[in-house]
């Protein structure tokens, strides 16, 4: 993509620069998808002649650097910035891939609002052209006991089936919408499943992705729980442990608006 400069704080002597890279993912097809899960990013650094020094590519590497106050102004309109409840639409997101390859998710928040819950809208991205199709279902639960039985019980608001088309779930990131169009109340316990429509192999491999957020020290009603794929009875020792899982301080990026 190119190299940043970023100016320095008062004092300091020079500039840094920061290398800018797609992450390149190659599909089944053998064919290169851009832009498909991020972008990474590494500061340069210069021997005394003035070539570049290696750049380490470890997983997982960190780096910080300081930079002056950003005088661009954010914008205040759009879907997600005016969504009654949502994850926000500013925050430190990061992509996961091989979505529900092993996991069915569930966000589920409980409305600010009363009034018609108009849509949802989820964060998806998917780099092959052959995977399975994705439903998002829209549901309200009364209590986490029920949510957490192993028979899913809960009312189904609205229900979308996507797969990658020009239409549907790109190799970018894009926020996939949902119409509801269903009366809630404020206090009501609603949520968004990401699953598979029709039973699916063992080994099928599931690429889709998503993005998530960590919640810790975040006093919020949003939970993330995940069910494994394919397990739906009650589990541990005694046969009396949910099947469904909380994902601690995680959330996936996503808005509902209430009208």
């Amino acid at each position: 993509m190119g190299v940043m400069t970023v100016p320095p704080l008062s004092g300091a002597r020079s500039n840094t620069y920061v290398f800018h890279a797609d992450e390149f993912h190659t599909a089944p097809v053998g064919q290169h998808f851009t832009a498909a899960k991020g972008h990474s990013f590494w500061p340069l650094s210069f021997n005394a002649d003035g070539t570049i020094q290696p750049i380490d590519c470890s997983p997982h590497t960190t780096f910080t650097f300081h930079a002056p106050a950003a005088t661009v102004s954010i914008p205040t309109i759009g879907r997600a910035i005016n969504a009654t409840d949502g994850s926000g639409n500013y925050g430190d997101y990061w992509s996961e891939t091989g979505l529900l390859d092993q996991r069915y998710l569930y966000q589920t928040w409980t409305s600010s609002k009363s009034g018609t819950l108009a849509e949802i809208g989820v964060n998806l991205a998917c780099n092959t052209p052959t995977a399975n199709p994705l439903a998002i279902t829209v549901f309200r639960y009364q209590n986490e006991a029920q949510l957490l039985s192993p028979f899913l019980n809960w009312e189904v608001l609205a229900s979308l089936v996507i797969g990658q088309t020009a239409a549907g779930v790109t190799p970018g990131f894009k926020v996939q919408r949902v119409s509801v169009n269903k009366t809630v109340q404020s206090g009501d316990r609603l949520g968004i499943a990401l699953t598979f429509p029709s039973a699916l192999p063992a080994a099928t491999v599931l690429p889709y992705a998503y993005l998530l957020q960590d919640t810790t020290g975040t006093k919020t009603n949003h939970v993330l729980y995940s069910l494994p794929r394919g397990h739906v009875s009650l589990s541990g020792l005694s046969g009396t442990a949910s099947p469904i899982l909380t994902l601690d301080s995680l959330e996936l990026k996503w808005y509902a608006s209430v009208i």
